[in-house]
């Protein structure tokens, strides 16, 4: 008698409740075997998938537009995100966009002005008010001001002498026909740091913070060289980092970049301001590794980031950037392309390496996934819900494979052949996309809902959602998945007998839905032939004595298949052994 069941094994000997196939089956109603809940369809039609993400409701990539609880909220580069959320932003790479969930503001990280005018740079106060000074020596009179070689002097009369001015503080801004104008400033904020590029002084060319922004001007710190005035072009950038891979933490987005092996942080609450080495707390922090490889993932975990290539991982300690130390850790790395299957479950960290899906404490990775047996699996993305995680991987055959894991038991189960792209989580619902669209895989979510639309109320065989829950069109009808097919397949029957032997007799202790069937087959021998040896459909709650015909046989498989709902409690076989002819 088997009556707990153990999930999937794909290697050649597994034990007594284990099966070499499954489909769309679960383990939450251990010990039995289930068929798992249906799904629920948020959104159908997503061509072109590239991404999505959840921060207070969900927001996602198709194609070239972006769209946030169910809106269109502005264009994108058509090709794959990734996004990172801090506060109430979502940032968009490869695209550099901030999108303000609060508000609605969308701003850019990057701001790029090229003075087609004519460049004005002059010496100023710090608030960007312009200075009266004197090219030759004024007359000694308390406050003048005095350019002498380039040093801006002031006459103390407390002192008798001129006196240098501690910091001097230029601004710049861009005259076309006799006027400045204000659009020049526009995109540029206090607290920046820009870079100026094709200045004819070459001390100018450089990064700089900009002290303040006025209507016409920004305001830099630097050596004051009098009034400067070009009329050829010069550029004016607050540039970010190209970056492969973008988490947060600490308040600071993290990046990181193969092509010249860099690891990068934002300025303290700052998205947008990538090069601001004040010496201060808040500064952006950037630093180069030795390792060999590129990088693969990176992700927030215990209080530290971690940066992974395929055979290493590098931690970063510590809380400013004065304090950080990159440490590096030979390891089971995140395998490349897989970037996607690195989420955090109940503390642990799961993720698809080279050789198998990792769980990692804090220690030391180690590996989950012997039930695979041998076969090899890459491009894995994967999301986490109740005490789950859930991947989806394409094999050597170049098919699609989603599993789910349960932590708690330590039991896959392999769920169907989908091509999963991405997951994201919002308040314990877990939302995956396909190419063709949105699905929910767990229903107890937030009381509000997650979309403007309607009330779905009752209906027959739907039992009442969330208001608001559907994007605006959609109808009761649309929103489940169908009946499910479900099916499971033993091992290999009789191996541990070393005779021929015949199954006589299978007892099942099941129940089963109205509407819903059960079919059972049986192969002996390995000869790939099915023979059907029972079909029932929903009677509820009873027991099955199934008689077999008697085939002498060395081994034997049995597989169970249907459609619907369905429980199976226990299966008992009734095994004679024969002789060794």
């Amino acid at each position: 008698m088997t009556n707990t069941f153990y999930g999937y094994n794909a290697n050649s000997v597994i034990g007594d409740g284990e099966f070499t196939d499954t489909e769309n089956l679960t383990t939450d109603f251990f010990p039995t075997i289930s068929v798992r809940p249906k799904r629920i369809r948020i959104k159908a039609g997503t061509d072109a998938p590239h991404g999505m993400c959840a921060n207070e409701s969900l927001a996602y990539v198709c194609g070239t537009s972006f769209y946030y609880d169910g809106e269109k909220i502005c264009d994108v580069t058509d090709d794959d995100k990734t996004f990172a959320c801090m506060g109430a932003y979502i940032c968009i790479f490869p695209d550099k966009i901030m999108y303000n969930v609060k508000s609605g503001d969308i701003k850019y990280m990057e701001n790029k002005r090229e003075i087609s005018g004519t460049a004005v740079i002059e010496p100023c106060t710090i608030s960007g008010a312009a200075l009266e000074y004197s090219d030759t020596e004024p007359e000694h009179v308390d406050g003048a001001l005095w350019l002498d070689n380039g040093v801006l002097k002031e006459w103390s009369d407390t002192y008798g002498m001129w006196t240098s001015v501690p910091t001097s503080y230029l601004r710049i801004g861009e005259r076309v026909a006799g006027e400045f104008t204000e659009s020049f400033k526009e995109g540029f904020f206090e607290g920046d740091v820009i870079t100026l590029s094709g200045c004819d002084k070459k001390e100018l060319n450089g990064d700089f913070l900009v002290y303040a922004v006025t209507d016409t001007h920004i305001v830099i710190s630097a050596t004051v060289y009098g009034r400067f005035i070009q009329y050829t072009h010069m550029t004016v950038e607050r540039s970010v980092p190209d970056m492969d891979f973008v988490c947060e933490h600490g308040n600071r987005l993290w990046g990181c970049s193969s092509e010249k092996h860099e690891i990068y942080s934002s300025k303290l609450g700052n998205p947008s301001n990538w090069k601001n080495y004040s010496g201060l707390v808040s500064d952006a922090y950037a630093a180069t590794v030795g390792t060999p490889g590129d990088f693969t993932g990176c992700i927030s975990y215990g209080g530290y980031v971690l940066f992974f290539k395929e055979n290493c991982m590098h931690r970063i300690y510590g809380d400013r950037p004065s304090d950080y130390v990159v440490s590096d850790i030979s390891c089971r790395g995140v395998m490349k392309g897989c970037e996607r299957s690195m989420c955090i479950l109940n503390g642990i960290l799961y993720y698809k390496s080279r050789q198998c899906v990792c769980a990692y404490d804090g220690s030391m990775p180690e590996s989950i996934s012997d039930a695979f047996g041998r076969e090899r699996y890459s491009e894995a993305a994967a999301g986490v819900y109740a005490d789950k995680y859930m991947i989806s991987m394409k094999n050597v055959k170049e098919e699609w494979v989603t599993f789910s894991y349960d932590q708690k038991r330590g039991i896959w189960i392999k769920e169907n052949n989908f091509k999963i792209n991405f997951f994201t989580n919002d308040e314990g619902a877990l939302y995956y996309m396909t190419d063709s669209e949105i699905m929910l895989v767990q229903q107890d979510y937030k009381i509000d809902g997650l979309y403007p639309g309607m009330d779905i109320g009752f209906a027959d065989g739907i039992y009442p959602l969330c208001p608001g829950m559907m994007y605006p069109g959609q109808t009761p009808e649309n929103i489940y998945e169908n009946d499910l097919m479900y099916m499971a397949e033993t091992g290999d029957i009789g191996m541990d007998y070393p005779d021929y032997k015949y199954v006589s007799k299978i007892i099942l202790r099941l129940q089963i839905e109205r509407g819903s069937y059960l079919r059972m087959e049986i192969m002996y021998d390995s000869d790939g032939i099915w023979e059907r040896i029972l079909d029932i459909n929903g009677t509820g709650k009873r027991s099955v004595s199934i008689p077999v015909n008697v085939r002498r046989c060395d081994h034997a498989r049995l597989r169970i298949s249907g459609r619907g709902n369905m429980q199976i409690y226990s299966i008992t076989k009734n095994i004679e052994q024969g002789s060794e002819i």
